[in-house]
């Protein structure tokens, strides 16, 4: 009997061709909710389609194109040589998969059972585009809202509970969702993935603004059209606890955006202060030579606090820079030999562990994932405050690597002056250099930018101290095994 419009009535049984049982009974119950005089017949495996087909003739043929044990498409072509151009529905087909007349694709989702009678009504008119309007229909007996919208967000049609949703049941249809969105961003990416993909894009936690103003957490998810090549919207509210989730996370973000831009201005006015440094300190040495025995004793003395004072800013300048750069640069993760990264900071302080007398002994240390040249900066700041804050014996630096789990801890041990327990966390705060001696000279920058370091390699640096008696600073590093875990989860 030949189908044409709506499945008559005289013919009322269709047949599920199904990946697994559950999923049959799942296209039963939403076929049944939509049309309850229709008779959905399950066939899960050879057996069951073989009964199937000897029992009656269908009125329409939902096939799953991943049911491998039907051979996917295959499974059409068995049905309709007992049943010659029944109306099907493929599910799970590629988009550009070549499909029979009076068949149309569906992406394998969950909201897809739901559009199955509209489907193969589509399917038995040629495209006569009932789709829309059964979804609302069945939709709307279960509270979810629905929506048809274009890919530039423009809702074409709604059921009424998108339209309670926005607040506004006659303004829906015609309105924007990009209007009613809390981050246009989002939106926009999860539109291109659903238009990219067979199977749609899902937002868990995504806000929609009403048109009084209340905010509702809804999950959102957005399906295409084969046939008309726009995007079906369905949205379903979350609870309080999502929606907070949502905002924290907004916040983070939101966070993380001002401290990098924070950080790229520091960067870009110390920059910015190097060169008129350099040219005050330049002219006023100039200044002093030329004017020879001409300058008194406090004018002589005022242009050496000049030059002082524009020395300790050209540090400040410089310290800033390198505080910045370890902050606001991208990490250029490898396998790093802490020994290598060791050796070329002690290189690069040579002439202080001579000039010092400074005696380092090192223990073998381990290989992790992380960036060279930070690390190479966290030994090489480690071991010249150690050297610079020594007491009166010549200082003795031990460097050893300990493992617990799945971190690494580096310590770094030395004899010097100590650090009372009140300054030590103090010591790891910006410019603040608590119980440093005057004659010592410093920003107050290296200790806030080895824990930096520390931190975005996904560990920590802290001290252990006692005045007079040395301090031992730490640090941690996931090992390559946990490194490797979180960067490829």
């Amino acid at each position: 009997m030949e189908i044409v419009g709506k499945m008559a009535s005289e013919a009322r049984r269709v047949l599920v061709v199904a990946l697994c049982r559950e999923e049959g009974e799942l296209a039963r119950l939403a076929l049944g909710a939509a049309r309850p005089a229709a008779e959905a017949v399950v066939a899960s495996n050879g057996g069951e389609l073989v009964a199937a087909l000897a029992g009656a003739r269908f009125a329409g043929v939902v096939v799953d194109a991943g049911a491998a044990w039907a051979g996917g498409l295959a499974a059409l072509e068995a049905v309709r040589a007992h049943c010659p151009g029944v109306p099907a529905v493929v599910l799970g087909a590629r988009p550009d998969a070549c499909l029979p007349e009076r068949a149309v694709a569906l992406p394998k989702a969950p909201a897809s059972f739901l559009a199955l009678a509209g489907a193969l009504d589509r399917a038995a008119a040629t495209g006569s585009g009932a789709t829309g309007e059964s979804l609302a229909r069945l939709l709307g007996a279960t509270g979810m809202a629905w929506f048809e919208m274009n890919s530039d967000g423009r809702v074409l049609r709604a059921n009424a509970a998108f339209g309670r949703l926005v607040g506004a049941c006659e303004r829906a249809a015609g309105g924007n969702l990009y209007e009613w969105c809390a981050e246009a961003g989002v939106l926009g990416a999860l539109v291109r993935r659903a238009l990219e993909s067979s199977g749609g894009a899902m937002a868990p936690a995504f806000e929609i603004r009403s048109f009084d103003g209340t905010t509702h957490c809804v999950l959102l998810r957005l399906v295409r059209d084969e046939s008309s090549g726009t995007l079906h919207g369905f949205a379903e509210e979350v609870g309080a606890r999502e929606g907070e989730l949502v905002s924290q996370r907004r916040r983070a973000e939101q966070s993380d955006h001002d401290r990098g831009e924070l950080e790229r201005f520091v960067h870009d006015v110390a920059h910015e202060l190097q060169e008129p440094l350099r040219t005050v300190e330049r002219y006023t040495r100039l200044l002093v030579e030329r004017a020879g025995e001409a300058l008194n004793g406090s004018s002589r003395q005022h242009a050496d606090f000049i030059v002082q004072g524009t020395d300790r800013m050209q540090h400040l300048v410089g310290d800033l820079l390198r505080y910045s750069r370890a902050t606001a640069a991208d990490l250029h993760i490898e396998a790093v030999d802490l020994n290598v990264a060791l050796a070329r900071a002690l290189g690069d302080l040579q002439a202080a562990i001579e000039s010092s007398g400074a005696e380092v002994r090192r223990g073998d240390l381990p290989t992790v994932q992380g960036d060279a040249r930070q690390l190479t900066t966290l030994f090489g700041n480690l071991v010249s405050n150690a050297i610079k804050y020594r007491g009166t014996d010549a200082p003795r630096i031990d460097i050893s690597a300990s493992h617990a789990g799945d971190v690494w801890t580096i310590a770094v041990q030395d004899n010097g002056i100590g650090i009372a327990a009140q300054d030590q966390e103090r010591v790891f705060r910006p410019f603040e250099r608590p119980g440093a001696p005057a004659t010592v000279p410093g920003t107050g920058l290296g200790l806030a930018l080895c824990r930096r370091i520390a931190r975005r390699h996904g560990g920590d640096l802290w001290v252990e101290s006692r005045p007079g008696k040395g301090s031992t600073f730490a640090f941690s590093v996931p090992s390559m095994e946990r490194h490797h875990v979180r960067l490829h989860a």
